[in-house]
């Protein structure tokens, strides 16, 4: 991952940790599927290599 999608990340989800990514390499570029956590949710963002970030979803967790 890129370092323009990690600081966007620290920026912008402050408090979050990386859970999962899954890197997708189409004739658009590159563009990263991220699962962020904290003790109360899952989230998941789309991010491009320009660190540009969008909410996808947020679902509390079920194990705590």
């Amino acid at each position: 991952m890129p370092a323009t999608v990690r600081y966007a990340i620290k920026d912008n989800y402050k408090g979050k940790e990386v859970h999962g990514v899954t890197e997708v390499t189409n004739k658009n570029g590159t563009n990263y599927r991220i699962v962020l956590k904290d003790s109360k949710h899952y989230i998941h963002i789309n991010a491009n290599e320009a660190g540009d970030t969008a909410l996808v979803s947020k679902y509390t967790r079920g194990d705590k």
